[in-house]
């Protein structure tokens, strides 16, 4: 299955104005791209956002957010000023909130901060930041995170901002999303080579027992009945060692270290 990742700009040879400073769009598609592709851990990811956010984006305030597997938000990336994130994490409804708020997986904007007092205890408070934008970081079916976007006087995000931002946000998804998949990847491969190698030595002990067994009544005298089951039992013995044998072939076959290499090798 080939997977392509589609990014549209607009008027990309123009600069765009943010809070007076130019910036160029694609510049800072470019090395988000460039950073993310050298990413070998979620840390590369969110350090490499915040590099680029700090050096391009003149915003008083820029965080990332990502929803860890007990569904709990945590902050990963913050550029600009201090904020304080509450640690009460007992709000029934905070999940409800924000499926209700960005099920058709757009980016809010809220020009008075101070009184978003149910998103205050999700996010973070300020009494610095006036106007915020939040932008979901999505999958297919799940939001994964939240970019949030802060200025310290009322302010509009323009339509060329906003796209920006959804540009950035489908990159971040895309790149944590991936490396999502390569960590589960290489957990299930580590699980199955645990498994796999039990199954052998559980295996190979009870051929072991079963041919000590069968060792022990051929030196016994047996009747022609028992000389007949005993001989059944030899075949199926020999049949198992050889069964054990081509495990351990698919195993050496199988059980190599995942390198997730995809498309055409070209190195001879």
């Amino acid at each position: 299955m080939l997977t392509f990742l589609v990014i549209k700009c607009h008027n990309r040879g123009e600069k765009l104005q943010i809070k007076g400073k130019e910036i160029h769009e694609l510049k800072v598609i470019q090395e988000l791209t460039v950073s993310f592709k050298s990413a070998n851990s979620f840390d590369d990811i969110y350090n490499g956002c915040k590099i680029i956010f700090e050096k391009h984006l003149p915003y008083d305030s820029i965080m990332i957010f990502i929803f860890d597997f007990l569904e709990n938000l945590q902050i990963k990336t913050k550029v600009g000023l201090e904020i304080s994130i509450d640690k009460d994490d007992s709000n029934p409804n905070k999940n409800k909130l924000l499926r209700s708020l960005f099920n058709d997986k757009t980016m809010r904007s809220f020009h008075n901060w101070k009184e978003e007092k149910e998103l205050q205890k999700i996010f973070f408070k300020s009494p610095q930041l006036m106007s915020v934008s939040i932008i979901p970081l999505m999958s297919k079916n799940s939001i994964l995170g939240f970019i949030t976007i802060g200025n310290s006087t009322k302010y509009e995000f323009s339509e060329e901002e906003n796209r920006l931002f959804q540009i950035l946000s489908q990159m971040i998804s895309y790149y944590v999303e991936n490396l999502l998949f390569q960590e589960n990847l290489l957990k299930q491969n580590e699980e199955l080579k645990n498994i796999t190698r039990q199954m052998r030595h559980d295996f190979a002990n009870d051929i072991q027992s079963i041919t000590m067994a069968i060792e022990l009544l051929i030196t016994t005298e047996l009747s022609e009945e028992q000389e007949k089951f005993t001989k059944i039992l030899n075949k199926a013995k020999n049949a198992a060692i050889e069964k054990l044998h081509e495990l351990k072939r698919l195993k050496n076959k199988f059980e190599k270290n995942v390198e997730l290499s995809l498309g055409l090798t070209i190195d001879k």
